[in-house]
């Protein structure tokens, strides 16, 4: 009888912990207007080189959190204790709830508003905001080519400002109209700063709860790279916010010329002061795109709280959790490039084992390639690595500033803008930082938490900061 008792503890204690050796069922949850397609992909390749067994449900994406989770439930119920829960941005936030029905070993979440979401009180307001700023910018074009003739000039001077002003505006709005049609679902409210569900599960109970019952819980913060320069077409373009950044900055220097010319020129013209402050406006609000968002998403309209281009950094930290910052991607970016820091997560702080066939990391054993920065490497002033197709070339000037070139017409494509010599370095941590000669440092890739990670200069123009296992954690232009 003891005999009995004895072996049925030891197969409780096996189911209720992994095994080595055995692959770890894992189910990767998507978020807000998602679907099985957001962590399919991604999934297949981890799988390839962990040992885990993935599962991608679909859950009712658009219901309250607590019937996603009971969706999980009946889905997933039946696997065993060993399970890891994965989500991307709400499905974080499922992926905590779930555990409240069953025993999980681990829990991910990879850029989830855990503290909530500003932008879900805020969207209406800065949909607005873009909305009046477009009719603004149209009613001054109207308003100078109604005027006399004498006016020509100064419409001409002005109106490539005024439609960079409507373009910006607009691809703004279309940008984040999508999430303002979603304010309608019943998750939403759920997503709020004020929200009461998000209070009780980031209370000193539920946070008890959690460290008991599961083991292993894992934050992934982003932050998306230059996320103060047009924040929503940032969150899904890269290459047009800056295209859009510089526009703008050409269309406020150009109507504030116009509207000083104005005054200066027509001190007594009641009709020239009224454009003149027409265009001073315009100009305002090009001003205010950049803090308008983010006050929409962090509630701080100076800029300096950084988030991932719809959540905030400080809300996505894993409360009670271990959490793992990274810098470079956007919200919607996430799952797809996330492969390393996710695969750093689950193997550092989960225990999940590579498999015995995975490819060994990049770069290879031998000497360092010309076009690489292995990890340790630095520079010195005047030293450079060039692509293995010549075509560019990463320099570390001598007046301390970090430049990656086109070679064939010495084109800048990306720099550090960092102007006090010392040395660039690679860190075993997986930081790129560019150092003064006093060891201060001026500039970083963001990327530290990552040993072993390198600097790459690719034959396709990208910079790219990649991590042991060969996945991109940083990139350039």
């Amino acid at each position: 009888m003891r005999t009995s008792i004895l072996a049925l503890v030891v197969l409780c204690l096996l189911a209720a912990r992994p095994v080595a050796g055995q692959d770890r069922p894992t189910v990767f949850v998507h978020g807000l207007n998602g679907s099985p397609s957001t962590w399919r992909d991604t999934a297949d390749r981890l799988r390839a080189t962990l040992a885990i067994s993935t599962y991608v449900p679909g859950v009712p994406w658009s219901e309250t959190f607590e019937a996603q989770a009971s969706d999980l439930q009946r889905q997933y119920g039946s696997l065993p204790a060993s399970t890891i829960a994965l989500g991307h941005s709400n499905g974080g936030i499922v992926a905590r709830q779930w555990s409240r029905a069953r025993s999980l070993s681990g829990v991910m979440t990879v850029g989830s508003p855990q503290q909530g979401a500003p932008a879900v009180d805020r969207m209406l307001s800065a949909l607005g905001f873009h909305e009046s700023l477009y009719n603004t910018a149209g009613a001054v074009l109207g308003a100078l080519g109604a005027q006399p003739n004498e006016w020509w000039d100064l419409y001409v001077f002005v109106e490539l400002a005024l439609r960079y002003t409507q373009g910006a505006s607009y691809s703004s709005w279309a940008a984040i109209a999508g999430l303002g049609v979603l304010s309608q679902y019943p998750v939403v409210p759920q997503m709020s700063t004020r929200s009461g569900f998000l209070g009780q599960l980031n209370g000193s109970a539920n946070l008890n709860r959690e460290a008991t019952d599961v083991p292993a819980r894992v934050g992934i913060a982003y932050e998306l790279e230059g996320y103060w320069r047009m924040g929503p077409i940032r969150l899904y373009d890269r290459v047009a916010a800056e295209i859009w950044y510089s526009r703008v900055w050409y269309a406020i220097g150009t109507l504030e010329a116009a509207g000083s010319f104005l005054v200066a020129n027509y001190p007594a013209n009641f009709t020239a002061l009224t454009m003149a402050s027409r265009l001073f406006a315009v100009a305002n609000g090009l001003r205010r795109i950049d803090p308008e968002w983010c006050l929409t998403v962090t509630n701080d309209g100076t800029c300096r709280t950084p988030h991932d281009g719809i959540v905030p950094v400080w809300s996505q930290y894993y409360p009670g959790g271990r959490n793992i910052f990274v810098h470079g991607p956007s919200h919607v970016q996430e799952p797809q490039v996330s492969d390393g820091v996710i695969t750093y997560g689950l193997t550092t702080h989960m225990g999940v084992q590579l498999r015995a066939t995975a490819p060994p990391p990049p770069p290879p054993p031998g000497p360092t390639p010309a076009d690489v920065l292995a990890s340790g490497d630095s520079l010195m002033p005047g030293e450079s690595r060039r692509s293995s197709n010549n075509e560019y070339e990463l320099v570390y000037q001598h007046d301390g500033n970090l430049v990656l070139y086109r070679v064939g017409d010495g084109h800048v494509l990306w720099a550090s803008m960092t102007f006090e010599p010392g040395q660039v370095a690679m860190q075993g941590d997986g930081n790129l930082v560019v150092y003064n000669a006093g060891g201060a440092a001026l500039w970083s890739s963001g990327t530290a938490g990552h040993p072993g990670a390198w600097l790459a200069v690719q034959g396709d123009s990208n910079l790219v900061v990649y991590d042991y296992y060969g996945y991109p954690l940083w990139w350039r232009p």
